[in-house]
């Protein structure tokens, strides 16, 4: 449910790359989530069809106070709005809005600016996310009363799969997949990220964030 290709400047993942690694992975299927862009999300969709996967169309948009996850969507959404801008503007697409690792710096908007939201669900186990982080991030779902998911957050392609959602058998389109998290009938799975993970990965966004001169993608 959170996974980046090369349609995101921070990632040179392919998608056929990618959805072969899903399905070697043993996964049904994946959402595609590059930053400020659908496009890799729509191409997707018609590659995954002929190998069997179901795809999710998915954007990670930069709001004013950090990045909101938009489902269920096959348009570019503008991006430095308010959070609450963000989700009516995913809403009035008929997508659903998720805060993915709302704790994490620089680029999650917070806890107290995520109470003051309404989101479809929140990211509570991310595989990029040190296991504190999603544990408040859990914390914070459950006192919400937010459905849950889990997401990879992978850039590159040994990371696919480290996380995931869960959702009941049966279901195989992306109505049917984003309606039933809507509803709450999905689980995570999958593990946080690791120490020599974590190391490597604050080296690679901080050095890309002085890159940017201090900006969010």
């Amino acid at each position: 449910m959170h996974v980046h290709s090369c349609y995101s400047s921070d990632s040179k993942s392919r998608l056929r790359d990618i959805l072969s690694t899903i399905k070697k992975n043993g996964l049904g299927g994946v959402a595609i989530t590059d930053h400020n862009s659908v496009d890799g999300a729509v191409k997707a969709v018609e590659i995954g069809r002929g190998m069997g996967i179901i795809v999710i169309r998915g954007i990670e948009i930069t709001s004013a106070e950090g990045h909101i996850l938009a489902y269920g969507v096959g348009e570019k959404l503008p991006n430095k709005l308010s959070p609450e801008e963000t989700i009516e503007e995913i809403e009035s697409l008929g997508g659903i809005s998720v805060i993915p690792h709302p704790y994490r710096r620089i680029s999650g908007i917070g806890g107290k600016i995520a109470r003051s939201l309404r989101p479809s669900a929140i990211e509570t186990l991310n595989a990029r996310s040190p296991a504190g982080e999603n544990a408040r991030a859990m914390k914070l779902a459950e006192a919400l009363d937010t459905p849950q998911t889990g997401g990879s957050d992978a850039h590159e392609l040994e990371y696919l799969g480290n996380a995931y959602t869960l959702f009941p058998s049966g279901l195989v389109t992306e109505e049917e997949l984003l309606e039933a998290l809507r509803k709450g009938k999905a689980r995570t799975g999958g593990r946080s990220t690791t120490v020599k993970e974590i190391v490597r990965y604050y080296t690679k966004i901080t050095t890309n964030w002085t890159k940017r001169g201090f900006k969010r993608i």
